[in-house]
């Protein structure tokens, strides 16, 4: 399974390191039920397990906040992680975001070649 470009190019633009390590990432949070909907169908289409939650309560005229996460399952962080390297878009994401999904998958924390003789 390959994440299209343009889902991996959403997910690097939007995508939180929130949560444990292990259990998800969260993809988006918003206000608006039809987007998160729309999320959550595009990410499941690419046969990945996502999950929409809502957060608040309206009773007192709060805003609801709906979650949609990418939870933790088999391969998936991997498939994410080699996509964005494929799409040469690890720089969307940040060095601390890639550390994130490099211990999802098992790589553990690489670092970088930064030319620096000793520590």
């Amino acid at each position: 399974m390959v994440l299209p470009e343009a889902l991996t190019a959403f997910l690097c633009g939007s995508i939180a390191a929130d949560g444990h390590v292990g259990e998800y990432i969260e993809v988006i949070k918003t206000s608006e039920l039809e987007r998160a909907e729309e999320v959550r169908d595009v990410l499941r289409d690419a046969g990945l397990k996502v999950r929409l939650t809502k957060a608040g309560r309206s009773a007192l005229g709060e805003r609801q906040a709906y979650r949609v996460r990418l939870m933790y399952s088999g391969g998936q962080w991997a498939v994410l992680y080699w996509s964005i390297k494929k799409w040469g878009m690890e720089k969307w994401l940040g060095h601390y975001k890639m550390e994130r999904l490099e211990k999802l998958i098992g790589l553990g924390f690489q670092q970088p070649l930064t030319g620096q003789v000793g520590h």
